[in-house]
């Protein structure tokens, strides 16, 4: 993950962005990415000029969530919530 980017995370419900349950599996996470991923994608959107910052979310969004520490902080950050 590159640390370039400036995307930050802490703004956004990262299982709303991929449209699944919070405190989704997985796998689950892995075919809402690639759903999101086909509708999102630059080159299937070339008239909406946001198109490109919000594929990088997407894709920041995804990796964030595969990893297993930093998902399972995250999760437990929700859990405390509720």
């Amino acid at each position: 993950m590159s640390k370039s980017n400036s995307i930050d995370l802490k703004k956004y419900d990262l299982y709303e962005l991929l449209d699944v349950p919070q405190l989704s599996s997985e796998d689950l996470v892995k075919k809402a990415y690639k759903k999101q991923a086909l509708k999102l994608h630059p080159d299937k959107n070339p008239n909406n000029p946001k198109a490109v910052e919000q594929f990088q979310l997407l894709q920041k969004v995804y990796e964030f969530l595969l990893d297993p520490i930093k998902k399972n902080e995250y999760d437990n950050v929700i859990r405390a919530r509720e």
